[in-house]
């Protein structure tokens, strides 16, 4: 075996973790490919599924979309607590990844791997634009832990950078993650319902996930007429692109909306937490059979490109 399929399966073994023998091995079989054709763009998809093996049934669910849609306050609301920064600039600029704890701490990983525990009060000076522009403290990732989550056990919540703002770095940073999803919140605000950019977000999402929802934050902007006209609309365009078409998911977090709160929690306690452990197989399945795809798509092209 090739030392990148080593590292690999590797990495997906894990400490205490026997990873499932067919994904292993198709894990095993894609990488040598890879490597042998010098796939090299393939390579994200590969890193992405070692470490979702390595991670033994967690699901990752991320709240992507444009920056300013409300994502950070959608955590802080399931949360229960400000954790999240939040401003009325372009704020977040590093991924952060929120799940249960027994106690609130925060852990923040540098590029290099070494990881460096702080107090939840400092979060914004590693992972917002502000306090740490242009990510100059080299962060790779932060990992919040909070007994707030206890419903969610088995789940990371990913928050990510807004796309589309004047900081290119940060709509780079959120669309490499994207191999990484298990489940997707596409964060689209009920003021700026689903551009052009948020369907091509649709589109590369069903390329990494068949889990995916849309998020209508800041719902107590309109009324419930509106919210009703906004929700099919938005039903009706992402419909023309993926078949089923996703959930959307009204949220606010402000008071008087607690039935909008309740069904969107309904949607990630029965469709992930609950059974997350079988979801994750669906869903490394699912990955696996679309780098398969990948595999043939460069391979019939340079099969084309010889003859």
């Amino acid at each position: 075996m090739d030392d990148r399929a080593k590292t690999c399966v590797t990495a997906a073994a894990g400490e205490g973790h026997e990873p499932a023998p067919w994904a292993e091995d198709g894990l095993q079989r894609l990488a040598v490919i890879c490597r042998d054709f010098r796939l090299d763009p393939l390579q994200p998809q590969i890193d992405a599924l070692a470490d979702m093996l390595k991670d033994g049934g967690v699901v990752d669910v991320a709240v992507v979309g444009r920056f300013k849609a409300g994502k950070s306050s959608f955590l802080n609301s399931l949360i229960g607590a400000d954790v999240m920064p939040v401003a009325v600039l372009p704020l977040t600029s590093v991924v952060t990844r929120l799940r249960y704890g027994p106690r609130e701490r925060a852990v923040v990983r540098s590029l290099d791997g070494a990881p460096r525990e702080i107090p939840l009060s400092a979060l914004a000076e590693y992972v917002t634009e502000s306090g740490n522009p242009r990510n100059a403290r080299q962060v790779g990732i932060v990992d919040v832990e909070t007994p707030a989550l206890r419903h969610y056990r088995g789940v990371r919540f990913v928050d990510t950078p807004g796309l589309g703002s004047v900081f290119a770095h940060n709509t780079r940073t959120s669309m490499e993650w994207l191999p990484r999803v298990g489940a997707a919140l596409l964060a689209v605000s009920v003021d700026q319902p689903l551009s052009e950019h948020d369907v091509t977000l649709l589109r590369e999402l069903t390329r990494h996930t068949p889990e995916i929802a849309v998020l209508l934050t800041k719902a107590d902007l309109v009324t419930t007429k509106e919210l009703d006209q906004v929700s099919a609309f938005i039903a009706r365009q992402v419909g023309a692109v993926l078949d089923p078409p996703p959930p959307i998911l009204p949220w606010s977090a402000r008071p008087g909306h607690d039935a909008l709160r309740q069904a969107a929690q309904a949607y990630l306690l029965q469709r992930v937490a609950a059974r997350h452990e079988e979801r994750s197989e669906e869903i490394l399945r699912y990955k696996l059979r679309a780098l398969l795809s990948g595999c043939r798509r460069y391979l019939d092209m340079a099969r084309s490109s010889a003859l």
